[in-house]
């Protein structure tokens, strides 16, 4: 299978907002790969609660059964102080601290492009 020429590249769609660096920065860490693959997956101007993240998030990093109350609220700690404002900063999501709201970046597709693997290389 051949690749359409016209269609837009991951690199082409980030140059000039996002560097690479920044991209597989933000992308190194799980909890942030979770969030961003359960944001991708809403709709584009649909706010949802940190809480909802947070609990998405423990749940699909917890290996057996549901996850515990204490790592739901390790998770909600985490994004409140470092992943959500980190992700904010480079525009993948709109963090409504005082709401404690988030909803789609204008980056967020483009760092999730990240994130599918490709059919065939």
């Amino acid at each position: 299978m051949t690749e359409d020429p016209n269609k837009p590249t991951a690199i082409y769609l980030y140059e000039g907002q996002l560097s690479e660096d920044a991209i597989f920065d933000v992308l190194s860490n799980e909890r942030r790969r979770e969030c961003i693959s359960f944001l991708v997956r809403q709709p584009v101007d649909r706010e949802v609660s940190v809480r909802q993240i947070a609990d998405t998030v423990a749940a699909a990093i917890t290996d057996d059964g549901p996850p515990s109350q204490s790592l739901n609220q390790s998770v909600y700690v985490s994004f409140v102080q470092t992943h959500l404002p980190l992700l904010a900063d480079h525009d993948i999501v709109d963090y409504e601290d005082s709401e404690r709201s988030v909803s789609s970046g204008p980056n967020l597709r483009v760092v999730a492009a990240f994130l599918t693997v490709p059919e065939s290389v």
